[in-house]
């Protein structure tokens, strides 16, 4: 079961790649994320995730249906990292059916609304995917507790869980290797 509302703000923390990301609306979350702004790549400029992004990805999750428990944003960054991570390719056609939860696919009002959300979902997962390829790049989105401030990283890990789910005989592969490195950064 997923805590879905919460009343937040907005506040960045001057000097530091983080900001808390909230509004005062009601069935709102706030969330810890990093403050990706503008990088250079191989000659390009490139944007990372705004505030922006992130509200309207965090509305299109929250629009999926309840009862089927979809995941939430937290969740759903921490499950983009454990697929990009992962031994073997996963594609989108297996797991968004994580995604939408247990009910399966929702029905969308229109063409365009379903659209609208796919993009929101691969837009997240390809920045995810860049800033992993960049080393110090990647900040995991976090729920903020609003009543002491903590940052809660179960939700950002119960995703990431849920992508090694859908690979367990390849992470298996890993931890039984030989390989000291990698089976040392399984035990983390």
């Amino acid at each position: 079961m997923h805590l879905r509302s919460t009343g937040v703000s907005v506040r960045w923390r001057p000097g530091l790649k983080s900001a808390i990301l909230t509004t005062a609306a009601p069935a709102r979350r706030s969330w810890h994320c990093a403050r990706f702004g503008f990088d250079e790549v191989e000659g390009r400029t490139m944007e990372w995730h705004s505030d922006e992004d992130l509200r309207k990805l965090e509305e299109a999750l929250m629009a999926l249906p309840e009862e089927n428990d979809p995941m939430l944003l937290p969740e759903f960054d921490g499950f983009c990292a454990g697929l990009i991570t992962s031994p073997e390719m996963i594609p989108p056609s297996v797991w968004l059916a994580k995604v939408w939860g247990e009910g399966g696919a929702p029905e969308f009002e229109s063409l365009a609304d379903m659209q609208a959300t796919l993009d929101l979902l691969m837009a997240h997962y390809n920045r995810v995917a860049t800033a992993l390829m960049m080393p110090g790049e990647y900040f995991p989105v976090m729920d903020e507790d609003q009543r002491n401030g903590d940052i809660l990283w179960e939700f950002w890990m119960l995703g990431f869980l849920a992508a090694m789910q859908l690979r367990p005989e390849a992470w298996g592969k890993i931890a039984a290797s030989r390989n000291v490195r990698a089976i040392k950064a399984l035990k983390k």
